[in-house]
């Protein structure tokens, strides 16, 4: 006797399968959490050249597309007339080669901006540090001595902050030493591995920007060989403008981050405020978070004046919200307009959510991740709307009460009808006669 496999069998028996061993799979990340993170943290270290790699490359594409195109391909075609076939990879070369100094160059003027200034920073505020401490001394000690029994309370607050403070030293700090001088060596490792991952990540930069056509390409290739026409299609359109709102975001931001550090330092050096290169760096690079990085920017910039001078300090404050202003209103919708396309609240949610779950990197990225999953979700309601042909526009659903089920059509809520009050009359009126 012939076997035969039955379809609807195999189909029952590979779905009961699957859905057990998703059972599984998720009652082990719950009842052990840690194995999966350190899995995953194992992973994503292991990967980080690469994902640095595809950061550098994503950030200096578009210097290399625009130096290939202007400059070189140009003057490629004029050096090799005799073997035109060959221009576009000297081109491919040169640009390649451009964009990577130009970023090294970036990178290493922000940190020869940032540490001799940070240094002097620190140097300024050991050397200030006495004579404000010397200071408030002074003005603690004649308002003690008016009020004695203010002066008793202070005695015992400062003896138990002493005692606390030793007993912290003996039973807390020593104790622990052998843990302070691990964490402090892992520190330096991590720090090695950070800078190891970073040169690999550069040199994976140069063989994407070298062949990016071939390895867009070559995903596409894999999209359209694991899925269905139809749904390929709807990957790669929806890559694309994935790709197209990051790469539009980012860069308004970056030339926004540069444009305002530029300002911030020019005024700067007109009010005569101390450090102007460092400050100006800050509000630059804190500047590309959208709504919140002014404000992340501007305090410790603002407390680091407040140590030299008080009164520039205030001044500093105020022309921030200015340029803040300016920036709002201005540069900003200038350089990206509307392009994300969600409003100033969905915009705080995001940055709340991003900062939340990864800091400053989610921070930079949640706007335009969440305007893309704003624009499926908004497309795919759009077309189910479409179905059930009921209409798109949002401005239709404003003052609606209900939809006929009947008709189809938009019943509007009637607005409230005010009673009419009987006039007053003046008191200066005139009586009838």
């Amino acid at each position: 006797m012939k076997f035969k496999w039955d379809k609807k069998y195999l189909y029952a028996g590979v779905t009961a399968f699957v859905t057990a061993a998703c059972v599984l799979v998720l009652y082990w990340i719950v009842t052990d959490r840690s194995l999966l993170f350190s899995g995953l943290k194992k992973v994503l270290d292991t990967l980080n050249p690469l994902i640095y790699a595809l950061v550098f490359a994503f950030l200096l594409a578009p210097i290399c597309n625009w130096t290939e195109q202007r400059w070189f391909l140009p003057l490629s075609k004029k050096i090799l007339k005799k073997n035109p076939q060959s221009a576009p990879r000297l081109a491919r070369g040169f640009s390649v080669t451009v964009s990577l100094v130009c970023g090294i160059a970036v990178v290493s003027a922000i940190i020869w901006l940032v540490i001799p200034q940070t240094y002097k920073s620190i140097e300024t505020l050991i050397t200030a540090a006495p004579d404000y401490i010397e200071a408030a001394l002074t003005r603690l000690e004649k308002w003690v001595t008016s009020d004695s029994k203010t002066e008793a309370q202070l005695l015992t607050a400062v003896d138990s902050l002493y005692n606390n403070a030793l007993d912290w030293l003996k039973n807390g700090l020593i104790p622990k030493m052998d843990d302070i001088v691990l964490q402090i060596t892992a520190g330096v490792v991590g720090t090695v591995k950070v800078v190891f991952d970073v040169v690999v990540g550069l040199v994976i930069t140069i063989y994407l920007l070298a062949d990016k056509e071939n390895f867009l390409a070559q995903c596409k290739k894999a999209v359209y060989c694991l899925f269905p026409k139809r749904s390929a299609n709807e990957i790669v359109k929806t890559a694309s403008f994935t790709f197209d709102m990051f790469g539009n975001f980012i860069t308004a931001r970056l030339i926004d981050g540069v444009i305002i550090g530029i300002i911030n330092y020019i005024a700067m050096l007109l009010l005569g405020m101390p450090y102007p290169e460092l400050i100006s760096v800050i509000v630059g690079v804190t500047n590309i978070i959208p709504f919140f990085g002014p404000f992340i920017g501007a305090i410790p910039s603002a407390l680091l004046i407040l140590i030299v001078d008080p009164v520039k300090c205030l001044i500093f404050i105020v022309f921030t919200l200015v340029l803040q202003q300016v920036d709002g209103n201005i540069i900003g919708p200038a350089l990206l307009g509307s392009k994300t396309g969600i409003s100033s609240f969905w915009v705080i949610v995001a940055l709340l959510v991003g900062g939340g779950l990864f800091g400053f990197v989610g921070m930079v990225c949640a706007v335009p991740l969440f305007a893309v999953l704003y624009a499926l979700l908004k497309k795919a309601g759009n077309a189910k709307l479409a179905k059930r042909g009921l209409a798109e526009d949002t401005a239709a659903y404003e003052h609606l009460a209900y939809i006929d089920d009947e008709t189809g059509e938009h019943v509007l809520k009637e607005p409230p009808v005010r009673e009419k009050k009987p006039r007053r009359k003046k008191a200066d009126d005139k009586t009838e006669e």
